[in-house]
């Protein structure tokens, strides 16, 4: 198992990030979401504590309940303001695909780049 320093959430407690920066996380976790969705899985989780960075300064995702796509998800608990619309209510919001993680990593996203003025 690979170790890993920290996640975007410590580095986040420091203040907002560069715009280079947030560019550069989203590059990452963007391969690592297109492996997922390439396999049928979904993260369903993508926020500042599960974008992982190793001693290059490298971003990994960490790990996730490993949703399959067309499966069955359990309504997320705690903290719900990375969640995708259609992850709180499927009956109203729509089907659960991709577009979910990258609901989730848009959020993140922002809030990377506006630290704590970014609403809660």
């Amino acid at each position: 198992m690979e170790m890993m320093n920290g996640s975007l959430d410590s580095r986040l407690a420091e203040g907002p990030l560069s715009s280079d920066l947030v560019r550069s996380i989203l590059r990452q976790a963007l391969k690592g979401l297109k492996y997922l969705h390439e396999h049928g899985k979904l993260h369903g989780e993508i926020k500042p504590s599960k974008l992982l960075l190793d001693d290059e300064g490298c971003v990994k995702l960490s790990a996730s309940a490993g949703y399959s796509m067309g499966g069955e998800f359990r309504r997320p608990s705690g903290m719900q303001k990375y969640v995708a619309p259609e992850l709180l209510r499927p009956e109203v919001f729509g089907d659960i695909g991709p577009g979910a993680d990258f609901y989730c990593l848009g959020l993140t996203a922002l809030e990377l780049q506006l630290g704590d003025r970014f609403p809660t």
